[in-house]
């Protein structure tokens, strides 16, 4: 069974699994993920480099339907071990909560989340 990731399930907070790429920046530094699902409170993403709960971090992702760019800041509120490709590098699931989206940003998402339950 898959692992959940941290944030819950509801109506009001809906999720979509998708695997989009992210850009992390903490303290200058720019990380490169991928989402495993999406919500209007924050994400679930698998990063290459481990970057310790609590870190708080500003990040951009591009939305496939009409290309929109959403950017926010955030804090890491859990990471776990995730798995190792072929025993090349070590992966780490980690949940991000948005401490500081704009309405229009979060609006960008809840449309996008609306678009993906309709199809």
């Amino acid at each position: 069974m898959a692992e959940k990731c941290f944030f819950r399930k509801n109506r009001m907070n809906q999720q979509s699994e998708i695997n989009l790429p992210i850009q992390l920046e903490v303290e200058g530094d720019v990380y490169s993920a991928n989402s495993i699902d999406l919500r209007e409170s924050g994400l679930c993403c698998v990063t290459d480099e481990y970057i310790p709960s609590l870190t708080r971090l500003k990040l951009k992702l591009t939305l496939p339907v009409n290309n929109e760019t959403v950017e926010s800041t955030g804090m890491i509120v859990r990471v776990k071990n995730g798995s190792q490709v072929k025993q090349e590098k070590k992966t780490y699931r980690t949940d991000i909560f948005f401490d500081d989206i704009d309405p229009r940003e979060q609006g960008k998402i809840q449309k996008y989340l609306m678009e993906m339950m309709s199809a």
